[in-house]
């Protein structure tokens, strides 16, 4: 008879599992890095930093990946985005690697005019804010 709890014996069981496929388990990529954009001002609250932390998490601790989290500024935003994707193209995207590129926040395209996709950080222009955030046009 064993003094562990019934739960521990399956915990056990199911870590040894794991164990033994992560050994056989043959990984495609060199590296892979991930890249979790959002922005440092947005309307839509905590619950997307919580959703972003725990996937970074995720990313990290199951998969072993390399995460990069990258806030996107108010003030010259689609400059500032697209210098932070080039460096990390330019860093990470070499030919035997993966790239994972995830986003939170608003997008989606132009509604008034069937334009490319645009991100952004509010809905609405927040009132009197001082550097209100551009959109990304994609």
């Amino acid at each position: 008879m064993t003094s562990q709890a019934p739960g521990k014996d399956y915990e056990k069981a199911i870590a040894t599992g794991l164990a033994d496929y992560r050994a056989r388990r043959v990984q495609r990529y060199a590296a892979v890095n991930v890249i979790l954009l959002n922005w440092a001002e947005d309307d839509i609250g905590p619950h997307l930093a919580k959703e972003a932390a725990d996937l970074s998490q995720m990313f990290r601790d199951v998969f072993n990946y390399v995460v990069w989290p990258y806030k996107i500024p108010s003030v010259d935003s689609e400059r500032s985005l697209n210098l932070a994707m080039a460096q990390f193209i330019k860093s990470f995207g070499h030919e035997d690697n993966l790239l994972i590129v995830y986003y939170s926040g608003h997008g989606g395209p132009r509604v008034e005019e069937k334009g490319p996709c645009t991100w952004a950080a509010y809905v609405l222009q927040p009132p009197c804010h001082p550097h209100p955030p551009r959109p990304v046009v994609l």
